[in-house]
């Protein structure tokens, strides 16, 4: 029987895990932030979207996918600083930062469109 290469309790691979997974949730909270964004008037503190399309169900579901991989970015990175056998622990710490950064980040964009969202049919 061939043995797994993958060993997820090694501090390395937990590394370069969480560093993957907090950048993957970096591009989805840009597209995140392009979305919401899109069509926000500052002046008027609005974000005027169409309700009939799909615009709200993908801020919803991009909330979901980047919030789910900053969380497991964070706690990869969290839970691999500090091991003696971890030579990167560059990659432990930039994986840790990334994912608090865009669970932040996620927070506040979703809050954003919830609170100045204005849904118009045209």
């Amino acid at each position: 029987m061939a043995k797994s290469k993958l060993n997820f309790r090694d501090a390395q691979l937990q590394a370069r895990l969480g560093l993957f997974s907090s950048i993957a949730s970096l591009v989805s909270v840009l597209l995140l932030a392009a979305i919401t964004l899109e069509n926000f008037n500052p002046a008027e503190r609005t974000i005027a979207y169409n309700p009939q399309t799909l615009r709200s169900p993908a801020i919803l579901g991009l909330t979901g996918l980047s919030g789910f991989l900053a969380v497991v970015g964070f706690g990869l990175g969290i839970s691999s600083l500090g091991h003696k056998r971890n030579a990167r622990q560059r990659e432990s710490w930039m994986g840790f930062l990334l994912g608090a950064l865009v669970v932040s980040l996620t927070i506040i964009l979703y809050v954003l469109f919830r609170m100045f969202s204005l849904p118009i049919v045209r």
